[in-house]
């Protein structure tokens, strides 16, 4: 398996095989039959250890430069490191074609030197010419010591440029909104233990109370077992605390919610599992973190999302909001 390709401007292929990027195919085998004729082992008995590291490196040189398209993918690592005085002495000239068959559309993507009115060849960019090129980011890459990343930022970059940049905006848009949904659920106003509501557009439909109150902040009426998302049986107790003044009673109620934690609004109707008993006499005498109600039955074989509300029944006046909690089942 062949080693991933990088640049390492110590170890510059066209420097160990003493050539200039603008060599051809010929001039590239040439120069490593002659490289590997002068540091030949055998000529070195002397510094065997050193010819055997040089021919090494002259191998991978020519295994990278002898392979155009291995050759193209080095020019382009290669680009951001050559220095600005090469450009006239050592320039690379060699620019890869402008589309490959051969090669990945993604990988299509190349950096290009505008063309000035004197010159009539490109050359290949060096770091000085990000300078300004904020759109590419070539620049920031290069000064922040993270030049290796350059290609893949152009191959980001790129994808931009392909003749599916339409369908990779709208995917980008739809991601985008996604994330904003989720986010607003989360640590929106209503989340976690705030109030939700929906409303319905035919006022006849609204059959019961649509709003769910998760809060539970009265000391005096709340659910402490289940729990918020408890997974719970077709039966199960519910204990906690019942406190209020001017109480005559309280009601156990129950809702199906949906098949989704998403879906959560509130139940299109609510069920009784716990009233008062018709004979009831007297006011209920408070309960302090003991059992409301035993065997309450979920009346329903759906799995998904039950409400289970609590509520009081006020001798006179107005009832104080209810506490719900939201169980799995």
């Amino acid at each position: 398996m062949r080693r991933k390709l990088t640049y390492d401007p110590r170890r510059d292929y066209y420097a160990i095989l003493e050539l200039d990027s603008s060599a051809t195919s010929e001039d590239i085998r040439r120069a490593f039959r002659r490289s590997v004729r002068a540091v030949h082992p055998d000529l070195h008995p002397d510094r065997a250890a050193w010819a055997t590291e040089q021919l090494q490196l002259i191998n991978e040189a020519y295994d990278v430069l002898g392979e155009p398209a291995r050759r193209r993918d080095y020019d382009r690592l290669r680009w951001l490191y050559v220095p600005r005085a090469q450009s006239a002495a050592r320039a690379p000239r060699y620019s890869p074609p402008a589309y490959d068959p051969a090669r990945p559309w993604w990988d299509q993507t190349t950096i290009h030197r505008p063309r000035s009115a004197s010159s009539t060849t490109d050359t290949a960019p060096d770091p000085a010419y990000y300078r300004g090129q904020r759109s590419t980011g070539g620049n920031w890459l290069y000064t922040h010591g993270l030049g290796p990343l350059g290609p893949h930022w152009r191959t980001i970059v790129g994808l931009w440029r392909t003749p599916y940049a339409g369908l990779l905006t709208l995917l980008s848009a739809l991601l985008a909104l996604n994330l904003a949904v989720i986010v607003y659920i989360f640590i929106g106003p209503d989340a976690g233990q705030g109030r939700l509501e929906i409303r319905f557009s035919d006022e006849s439909s609204s059959l019961a109370d649509v709003s769910l109150y998760r809060a539970c902040l009265d000391p005096g009426l709340q659910i402490q077992i289940p729990q918020e998302f408890d997974m719970v049986g077709e039966t199960f107790t519910v204990m906690g605390t019942v406190d209020q003044p001017e109480m005559w009673s309280y009601v156990i109620e129950i809702g199906y919610l949906g098949p989704s934690v998403f879906e959560i609004a509130g139940p299109v109707a609510w069920e009784t599992v716990r009233a008062p008993d018709p004979q009831q006499s007297a006011p209920e005498e408070p309960i302090q973190n003991d059992v409301l109600a035993e065997g309450v039955p979920l009346g329903s074989t759906r799995t998904g999302y039950y409400a289970v509300r609590l509520r009081i029944l006020p001798i006179e006046g107005p009832a104080p909001e209810p506490c719900d909690v939201v169980v799995q089942h």
